[in-house]
């Protein structure tokens, strides 16, 4: 199951976009992908909820509300560009494992939740968030970059 979504036609709006001003466009693009997974990783956080304490964690006498709560605190989204902007993406997510170990979780323990175990039940959190927001997310990524180009028309 694909829950990604993918903007379609854009290494053509790329190459006519570059014209303008190549490195600022790159910019514009990553931080309008950006401000696209803000309302998915709130959505995120907003969908934390434990019935039952993770299993296997590393810090032991955790209640099921302070698991939780670094769970919440672990949520975050990510903008990466790869290649000198040929190809630049967003992520909405739980942080990497060195966040998880700060606040005392192990790294892998969210998977743990979201898919569940053999002694627990499934506590989806994420892929409800990506779903319901999917096109919430494009509209903010294609506003945001429709008022880049806008104002950037006007400037040439």
């Amino acid at each position: 199951m694909n829950l990604g979504f993918q903007v379609v036609g854009d290494k053509e709006l790329k190459r006519k976009l570059k014209r303008l001003t190549g490195k600022q466009f790159i910019k514009a693009v990553k931080s309008a992908a950006g401000k696209s997974m803000t309302p998915v990783a709130r959505e995120i956080r907003k969908n934390v909820h434990l019935d039952q304490p993770i299993p296997f964690t590393g810090r032991t006498g955790l209640t099921t509300k302070e698991q939780e709560k670094l769970l919440k605190k672990a949520v975050g989204k990510r903008t990466k560009n790869l290649g000198r902007g040929s190809a630049i993406f967003a992520v909405a997510g739980i942080k990497g494992g060195y966040m998880l170990r700060k606040l005392g979780l192990p790294s892998n323990s969210a998977h743990l939740v979201e898919f569940g175990t053999r002694r627990s039940s499934p506590q989806p959190f994420i892929r409800p968030a990506i779903k319901n927001l999917r096109s919430q997310s494009v509209q903010v990524y294609t506003k945001e970059l429709s008022a880049w180009i806008i104002k950037n028309a006007k400037k040439k």
